[in-house]
């Protein structure tokens, strides 16, 4: 018989710790989806950023930097999706979440981030 490999032994104990464990209700599959989806995009986000600059010497420069903004927009767009969905279907009691309030409070506070690092203000957009 061949002995058990480290890591499945690892996995296996990991599992049935899990298992035992309470865990609360299961999260709305469109949740998990959406998650795996930003990741995703991500991943191939990496790969235009990867091409865009050269970084594999044996391929040289595969992809645009046009390539690269769109792949920020498509991860951009993914993870707002996400966060629709779990405002709609985060388990418990209702989120009474506006999208545009957390989004707002979110970049007012990476703004006072990057104030006290001594970043220059943001400029407003054109």
């Amino acid at each position: 018989m061949i002995p058990e490999h480290a890591i499945v032994g690892a996995a296996r104990r990991i599992r049935a710790q899990l298992e035992v464990r309470s865990n609360p209700p299961p999260v709305h599959p469109q949740i998990l989806w959406n998650a795996i989806k930003v990741q995703e995009e991500t991943g191939e986000l990496a790969e235009a950023l990867s091409g865009a600059a050269g970084q594999n010497p044996r391929k040289g420069v595969t992809n645009t930097w046009r390539k690269v903004l769109e792949e920020a927009v498509d991860v951009m767009l993914t993870a707002s999706v996400l966060a629709e969905f779990v405002i709609r279907f985060a388990p418990g009691p209702p989120l009474d979440l506006d999208f545009d309030a957390v989004l707002s409070e979110r970049m007012a506070l990476l703004e006072t981030r990057a104030a006290a690092s001594g970043a220059p203000p943001a400029q407003p957009c054109e």
